[in-house]
Protein backbone atom coordinates (compact mmCIF):
# COMPACT_ATOMS: atom_id res chain seq x y z
CA UNK A 1 0.00 0.00 0.00
CA UNK A 2 1.30 3.56 -0.67
CA UNK A 3 3.59 2.35 -3.87
CA UNK A 4 1.96 3.76 -7.00
CA UNK A 5 5.15 2.57 -9.56
CA UNK A 6 8.79 1.44 -9.47
CA UNK A 7 11.70 1.36 -11.80
CA UNK A 8 14.73 -0.77 -11.65
CA UNK A 9 18.15 1.41 -11.76
CA UNK A 10 21.50 -0.69 -12.80
CA UNK A 11 24.74 2.31 -12.18
CA UNK A 12 28.02 2.33 -13.17
CA UNK A 13 31.40 4.68 -13.37
CA UNK A 14 32.11 4.83 -17.40
CA UNK A 15 34.30 6.72 -19.25
CA UNK A 16 32.41 8.83 -22.03
CA UNK A 17 33.95 10.00 -25.20
CA UNK A 18 32.14 12.10 -27.73
CA UNK A 19 34.35 13.44 -30.48
CA UNK A 20 37.49 14.30 -28.88
CA UNK A 21 36.97 15.10 -25.41
CA UNK A 22 36.64 12.59 -22.75
CA UNK A 23 34.28 12.71 -19.19
CA UNK A 24 34.10 10.67 -16.25
CA UNK A 25 30.52 10.07 -15.14
CA UNK A 26 28.17 7.26 -14.32
CA UNK A 27 25.83 6.34 -16.34
CA UNK A 28 22.15 4.91 -14.45
CA UNK A 29 20.11 2.41 -16.69
CA UNK A 30 16.80 2.71 -15.91
CA UNK A 31 13.93 0.35 -16.66
CA UNK A 32 11.33 2.03 -19.65
CA UNK A 33 8.97 3.17 -17.20
CA UNK A 34 11.34 5.57 -15.14
CA UNK A 35 10.87 8.35 -17.91
CA UNK A 36 7.30 8.30 -17.42
CA UNK A 37 7.04 7.91 -14.02
CA UNK A 38 9.46 10.66 -12.72
CA UNK A 39 7.90 13.14 -15.24
CA UNK A 40 11.92 13.03 -16.59
CA UNK A 41 10.81 15.29 -19.48
CA UNK A 42 9.79 18.24 -16.84
CA UNK A 43 13.81 18.61 -16.54
CA UNK A 44 15.04 18.41 -20.33
CA UNK A 45 16.06 21.58 -21.74
CA UNK A 46 17.25 20.07 -25.15
CA UNK A 47 15.72 17.16 -27.24
CA UNK A 48 13.36 14.66 -26.34
CA UNK A 49 12.55 12.25 -23.28
CA UNK A 50 13.92 8.76 -25.39
CA UNK A 51 16.06 6.00 -24.40
CA UNK A 52 15.47 3.62 -27.09
CA UNK A 53 14.25 4.03 -31.11
CA UNK A 54 13.39 0.53 -33.03
CA UNK A 55 17.69 -0.74 -32.51
CA UNK A 56 19.10 2.72 -31.60
CA UNK A 57 20.19 3.82 -27.96
CA UNK A 58 20.06 7.37 -26.74
CA UNK A 59 21.67 8.73 -23.71
CA UNK A 60 20.10 12.05 -21.80
CA UNK A 61 23.07 13.61 -20.77
CA UNK A 62 23.18 16.26 -17.75
CA UNK A 63 23.89 19.53 -17.98
CA UNK A 64 27.11 19.44 -16.91
CA UNK A 65 28.37 16.72 -18.68
CA UNK A 66 27.16 18.43 -21.90
CA UNK A 67 28.96 21.45 -21.11
CA UNK A 68 32.13 19.52 -20.50
CA UNK A 69 32.04 17.24 -23.67
CA UNK A 70 30.37 19.99 -25.89
CA UNK A 71 27.62 17.51 -26.98
CA UNK A 72 25.53 17.87 -29.95
CA UNK A 73 21.92 16.11 -28.94
CA UNK A 74 20.86 16.41 -32.69
CA UNK A 75 23.92 14.50 -33.55
CA UNK A 76 22.98 11.13 -35.60
CA UNK A 77 26.74 10.55 -37.08
CA UNK A 78 28.91 11.31 -33.87
CA UNK A 79 27.74 8.82 -30.80
CA UNK A 80 29.01 8.73 -27.45
CA UNK A 81 31.19 5.94 -26.71
CA UNK A 82 31.28 4.39 -23.21
CA UNK A 83 33.81 2.51 -22.20
CA UNK A 84 33.43 0.32 -18.40
CA UNK A 85 36.26 -1.79 -16.97
CA UNK A 86 35.27 -5.45 -17.72
CA UNK A 87 34.66 -6.79 -13.68
CA UNK A 88 35.18 -10.24 -14.82
CA UNK A 89 38.93 -9.75 -16.09
CA UNK A 90 42.24 -11.33 -15.87
CA UNK A 91 45.07 -10.09 -16.91
CA UNK A 92 47.53 -12.92 -18.06
CA UNK A 93 50.76 -13.37 -19.76
CA UNK A 94 49.63 -14.71 -22.91
CA UNK A 95 46.94 -11.53 -23.02
CA UNK A 96 48.99 -8.18 -22.56
CA UNK A 97 46.12 -6.00 -24.10
CA UNK A 98 44.51 -3.45 -21.81
CA UNK A 99 42.15 -2.38 -24.17
CA UNK A 100 40.34 -6.01 -23.92
CA UNK A 101 39.71 -4.68 -19.84
CA UNK A 102 37.26 -2.51 -20.85
CA UNK A 103 33.64 -3.25 -22.31
CA UNK A 104 32.56 -0.62 -25.15
CA UNK A 105 29.23 0.47 -26.76
CA UNK A 106 27.95 3.04 -28.38
CA UNK A 107 24.73 5.51 -27.64
CA UNK A 108 23.38 8.94 -29.53
CA UNK A 109 22.54 11.66 -27.64
CA UNK A 110 18.95 12.10 -27.18
CA UNK A 111 18.62 14.81 -24.48
CA UNK A 112 19.82 17.41 -22.04
CA UNK A 113 18.55 17.86 -18.71
CA UNK A 114 19.37 20.24 -15.88
CA UNK A 115 18.15 19.27 -12.14
CA UNK A 116 20.92 20.56 -10.25
CA UNK A 117 24.53 20.74 -10.54
CA UNK A 118 25.74 17.58 -8.66
CA UNK A 119 23.26 15.85 -10.57
CA UNK A 120 24.06 17.10 -14.23
CA UNK A 121 27.64 17.08 -13.57
CA UNK A 122 27.70 13.08 -12.81
CA UNK A 123 24.43 11.20 -14.87
CA UNK A 124 23.81 9.96 -18.07
CA UNK A 125 20.51 8.48 -18.28
CA UNK A 126 20.59 5.18 -20.34
CA UNK A 127 18.20 2.03 -21.08
CA UNK A 128 19.11 -0.69 -18.59
CA UNK A 129 19.32 -3.16 -21.49
CA UNK A 130 22.33 -1.32 -22.39
CA UNK A 131 23.70 -1.02 -19.17
CA UNK A 132 23.22 -4.59 -18.57
CA UNK A 133 24.89 -5.58 -22.33
CA UNK A 134 27.91 -3.07 -20.97
CA UNK A 135 28.48 -4.90 -17.29
CA UNK A 136 27.63 -8.45 -19.15
CA UNK A 137 24.67 -8.59 -16.88
CA UNK A 138 21.20 -10.72 -17.67
CA UNK A 139 19.32 -9.37 -14.67
CA UNK A 140 20.39 -7.58 -11.78
CA UNK A 141 19.89 -4.09 -10.34
CA UNK A 142 21.86 -1.73 -8.23
CA UNK A 143 18.80 0.19 -6.72
CA UNK A 144 15.19 0.16 -7.09
CA UNK A 145 13.45 3.61 -7.19
CA UNK A 146 9.87 3.57 -5.65
CA UNK A 147 7.37 5.96 -6.52
CA UNK A 148 4.90 6.43 -3.43
CA UNK A 149 1.45 8.09 -3.47
CA UNK A 150 0.69 11.18 -2.42
CA UNK A 151 -0.94 10.27 0.81
CA UNK A 152 1.35 7.62 1.96
CA UNK A 153 3.11 7.82 5.60
CA UNK A 154 6.87 7.87 3.90
CA UNK A 155 7.89 6.28 7.10
CA UNK A 156 5.97 3.72 7.51
CA UNK A 157 5.98 2.78 3.90
CA UNK A 158 9.84 2.71 4.28
CA UNK A 159 9.38 0.36 7.46
CA UNK A 160 7.09 -1.70 5.24
CA UNK A 161 9.71 -1.88 1.99
CA UNK A 162 12.49 -3.10 4.65
CA UNK A 163 10.67 -5.30 6.55
CA UNK A 164 10.14 -6.90 2.55
CA UNK A 165 13.25 -6.62 1.46
CA UNK A 166 15.29 -7.82 5.00
CA UNK A 167 18.32 -6.55 6.38
CA UNK A 168 20.84 -7.11 3.44
CA UNK A 169 19.40 -4.47 1.85
CA UNK A 170 19.14 -0.28 2.92
CA UNK A 171 16.04 1.37 2.30
CA UNK A 172 16.56 5.60 1.81
CA UNK A 173 13.96 7.80 1.22
CA UNK A 174 14.25 11.43 -1.18
CA UNK A 175 16.16 13.34 1.96
CA UNK A 176 18.60 10.07 3.14
CA UNK A 177 19.82 9.66 -0.30
CA UNK A 178 21.09 13.46 -0.19
CA UNK A 179 21.28 14.75 3.29
CA UNK A 180 23.55 17.78 2.63
CA UNK A 181 20.87 19.10 0.08
CA UNK A 182 18.14 19.24 2.23
CA UNK A 183 20.41 20.50 4.96
CA UNK A 184 21.24 22.98 3.05
CA UNK A 185 17.46 23.99 1.46
CA UNK A 186 16.67 24.12 5.17
CA UNK A 187 19.31 26.23 6.26
CA UNK A 188 17.79 28.54 3.01
CA UNK A 189 14.50 28.58 4.35
CA UNK A 190 15.36 29.11 7.75
CA UNK A 191 17.66 32.41 6.40
CA UNK A 192 14.67 33.71 4.34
Amino acid sequence: DGVVDYAEVLEEKALLKYMDKQYVATIKGVSDNYLYITRFDTVLVAGEATLKDEEINYGLVGYGIYAALSVNNRDEFNPIIVSIPRHNYEMSSVNLNPENAFNRGIIYPGGIFSIQQSVDDKYMIVPISFARKMLELNTGVSSIEVIASSNANMDDLQKQIQAIAGNSFTVKNRFEQNPLLYKVMNTEKWAV
